[in-house]
């Protein structure tokens, strides 16, 4: 009997795994550290894109990314920067990935999953991703009457 009830829990363990969406934010800076507005961030991968702008500190966010490979290219001023992300059904729904922009067209990665400076600036934007207790990813409404994004963790 208790062989039977494994079955459906590791059954259900790999359903959860496979359906988790992750939040991609962080901050772009250039090679002297200073924050880089108004730059294109394409995560790219074999079954999806997604699309973030940077504001004027330099952060960035985007929901409902499948873990993966991807491909990351910032966009600015007519220049491409490209660097790889790697994101583990393990790793935490929110994790910071800072980038920096270097002159050979390269982008190099930091990860860090606490940061006071980005937890406090995501806090104040108006739009701005949380992660609930339940796992739930939000992207909260830019203006009164717009609604909610919603990306659960299944």
């Amino acid at each position: 009997m208790k062989r039977l009830l494994i079955l459906p829990v590791l059954l259900a363990a790999v359903q959860i795994t496979s359906a988790q969406s992750f939040l991609l934010c962080g901050r772009i800076t250039d090679s002297k550290g200073k924050p880089v507005q108004d730059a294109t961030l394409q995560a790219i991968s074999k079954d999806s894109l997604l699309l973030a702008t940077s504001d004027a500190g330099g952060l960035y966010a985007t929901t409902q990314l499948p873990a993966g490979r991807y491909e990351v290219v910032i966009r600015k001023d007519k220049k491409s920067y490209v660097t790889l992300v790697d994101i583990a059904p393990t790793d935490p729904v929110k994790r910071f990935y800072n980038f920096t922009l270097a002159d050979n067209n390269r982008a190099t990665l930091a990860k860090t999953d606490k940061d006071p400076y980005l937890e406090t600036a995501f806090a104040k934007l108006k739009r701005a991703p949380r992660v609930d207790a339940k796992g739930d990813v939000y992207m909260m409404p830019i203006k009164k009457g717009d609604s909610t994004t919603k990306a659960r963790r299944k």
